[in-house]
């Protein structure tokens, strides 16, 4: 009977260490999940801490990149305005001068040109009827010759 006691006690005691190991694990559980909520929110407002500083970091750096690109493009503006403004002087200087020569009639370079390929286009017509004027001597010359050997031929027959 020993042997059944025994038994029974060890078949007693199991589900009541079936139920203390299921307590101790859902305690080992609940204290894992409750450092994982720690941790999680300790790494969240760890972020929010650092991204924090990033973002015045981001600002201070895009404020001062905002305030090199103002200057640089007022920098900019400047010297093309004034280049602009010094072209047009120019423009109009050249206009007034243009102006004056005109009210003087002196030619410009551009009427001198134009000159220039007139008088060019004139000497080829006067080389061109030079050449055809030797052209015709030569033939007349060559017929006045002919026609004297002829006038000579038969003057010497008769």
């Amino acid at each position: 009977m020993e042997i059944a006691n025994n038994i029974t006690q060890t078949t007693q005691n199991i589900p009541q260490k079936l139920l203390q190991k299921s307590c101790e694990a859902q305690e080992n559980l609940k204290q894992q999940l409750k450092k994982l909520g720690l941790a999680t929110l300790g790494a969240f407002s760890l972020y929010q801490e650092q991204a924090g500083e990033k973002i015045k970091q981001f600002v201070l750096k895009g404020t001062e990149v905002e305030k090199n690109l103002n200057t640089w493009a007022n920098g900019l503006w400047k010297k093309g305005y004034s280049e602009t403004k010094q072209t047009i002087n120019d423009v109009e200087k050249t206009l007034e001068i243009s102006n004056l020569l005109s009210k003087m009639n002196i030619p410009t370079k551009s009427d001198v040109e134009a000159l220039a390929q007139k008088v060019e286009a004139l000497n080829s017509k006067i080389d061109e009827i030079i050449t055809a004027t030797k052209n015709e001597t030569t033939e007349t010359t060559e017929i006045t010759t002919t026609e004297e050997i002829i006038a000579t031929s038969a003057s010497s027959q008769a």
